[in-house]
């Protein structure tokens, strides 16, 4: 890209250099029109399908330096595909309902229902110990209502 005046009026123009007969010269690909009137939206436009074709590490770093997005750092993803499933049975099944109606007379200040099917989920899907069903929903799964879960509350559940 380069401006050039012309009459007092400055023109933006898309330029390549080449090389002709041992000198370097430059070639216009494209003239955008005059500076004050440019469509800025339409060269961010531009800019975003030019960098569709560049490396993606080098384009995350054009589009971070020119500030044409926010950058952001991909924290993690957790499965919910087969927990969603088991939780419609579940609750079609009425457990979950059974579960509440019995547990809220106890008092119990965690949520002891979606431990449970936090274990019964566990066993399904990935079996293993409590302790590895502590590490499955801290990590890997996403259970409705039950970010994480600490053993102890796994072994007081049973």
């Amino acid at each position: 890209m380069r401006t050039v005046t012309a009459n007092g009026i400055e023109y933006v123009q898309l330029v390549h250099n080449e090389w002709v007969e041992g000198r370097s010269k430059t070639r216009v690909l494209y003239g955008f029109g005059r500076k004050s009137e440019l469509d800025l939206a339409a060269l961010e436009r531009l800019a975003q399908s030019i960098l569709r074709f560049v490396d993606p590490d080098v384009a995350q770093s054009v589009r971070e330096s020119a500030g044409l997005e926010m950058p952001f750092e991909f924290l993690g993803a957790k499965s919910y595909g087969g927990a969603f499933v088991l939780d419609a049975i579940w609750e079609r099944l009425g457990i979950k309902r059974a579960l509440s109606k019995s547990l809220v007379v106890r008092g119990f200040a965690a949520p002891i229902e979606r431990v449970l099917f936090a274990l019964v989920a566990h066993r399904a899907l990935d079996p293993g110990s409590k302790l590895a069903a502590e590490a499955w929903v801290k990590e890997r799964a996403f259970i409705p209502g039950l970010p994480s879960v600490e053993v102890q509350q796994l072994y007081r559940a049973m």
